[in-house]
């Protein structure tokens, strides 16, 4: 057996814990029937043997597909659309429609994303201007969409993730997108 070192998304930690926290149900429920099977009258080897596959076959399939979950669920492709739809004075900002396919650098900002801290409910803030500069960013495994992203460039630059779930973004983060992207930065440059 071949053992590699992998890295794991929180969603994809969640997961593992998860199936672990399944599998310890799955052993108390075993003792529990190895309890009554010896409380009651019914010890016969047939019935042994039918709780005992039971309990193995739930122990197999309860998880299943979790071992592979680092691969099946890691982005390896990344689709970025830049849109402007207000003109920013002084400006003019060719359109942007990338398509993204190494896998570390894809993976170290769909990380970076999900670790950024999340905006309470209900929370007031006073932004800069924003003349919806956006990049969506949909981080894919092959054609198979994982998660949908939407970064305001201007304003608070605040990443939306979900509709409950937007994040401050941080310089770093927004500079990682930067460089992904090959640009020194995701606003426009600048005037002279």
């Amino acid at each position: 057996m071949i053992l590699h070192h992998m890295t794991y998304s929180p969603v994809e930690k969640s997961v593992t814990v998860a199936c672990f926290y399944y599998i310890l149900l799955q052993i108390a429920y075993g003792l529990q029937a190895r309890k009554i099977l010896r409380e009651t009258t019914m010890k016969s080897t047939f019935t042994r043997v039918y709780l005992l596959a039971g309990l193995i076959v739930s122990l197999l399939t309860g998880c299943e597909g979790t071992w592979q979950a680092g691969e099946a669920t890691s982005p390896n492709v990344l689709h970025i659309v830049r849109t402007n739809p207000l003109p920013i004075p002084g400006h003019h900002l060719a359109p942007l429609n990338m398509v993204i396919h190494d896998a570390t650098q894809i993976q170290n900002l769909y990380d970076a994303a999900h670790t950024l801290k999340k905006i309470p409910s209900g929370a007031i803030f006073s932004c800069p201007a924003d003349f919806g500069l956006a990049y969506h960013l949909d981080f894919l495994r092959a054609n198979t969409l994982i998660q949908h992203m939407d970064l305001n460039a201007m304003g608070c630059q605040f990443l939306t993730i979900a509709p409950h779930d937007t994040r401050y973004t941080t310089p770093s983060f927004r500079a990682l997108l930067a460089k992904i992207l090959n640009l020194p930065s995701l606003l426009p440059p600048d005037k002279p």
